[in-house]
């Protein structure tokens, strides 16, 4: 299955000259202390992608990374979990995704978003982008409401945008 990663300019080509590492091997992440992502996990989605590049970017460009990944291999966001049984931050925090496996594909189909250990992940594509062009297109919340009213039009933008490096209006 095809998915994508939204990252910053500066990571974009470290994980396409070293593969992908999580927080940890890489020694980097691209959110504060409060939102961590899990230790072991590298995180993707099928529409969001724009949104995480534009979120950890600190300069005028982005990276989105086309990969292609076995659903078997796949673990829910702990976003997804947390929104579904509304939990704490604090309470998300102490999530093992191992207990949740299970809940991959619901957590791809309801919020657009998943994660999988690095080295499940084969790199099929890459692209740069301009992140004033990417604005006026994409500004989302990362929420199950959102995915079920605008998940279709931001998988839409993601896939038509990495094939033609166009943007659908």
């Amino acid at each position: 299955m095809i998915l994508y990663h939204g990252t910053n300019l500066t990571f974009g080509k470290a994980i396409m000259e070293n593969g992908f590492l999580d927080r940890v091997g890489s020694h980097k992440s691209n959110w504060s202390k409060d939102i961590q992502s899990k230790e072991g996990f590298v995180y993707l989605t099928n529409a969001y992608a724009f949104y995480y590049a534009v979120a950890c970017s600190k300069g005028s460009k982005g990276a989105i990374i086309q990969v292609n990944v076995d659903a078997k291999d796949l673990y829910p966001d702990e976003d997804f979990i947390m929104q579904i049984n509304k939990l704490s931050k604090e309470e998300t925090a102490l999530i093992n995704l191992e207990d949740y496996k299970h809940t991959a594909m619901l957590s791809l189909n309801n919020l657009g978003t998943v994660c999988i250990k690095p080295d499940r992940i084969t790199v099929t594509g890459y692209r740069e982008f301009d992140i004033n062009d990417i604005i006026r297109y994409s500004d989302p919340s990362i929420t199950l409401m959102n995915y079920r009213i605008l998940g279709g039009y931001y998988k839409k933008l993601t896939t038509t945008w990495f094939e033609t490096g166009k943007f659908i209006q």
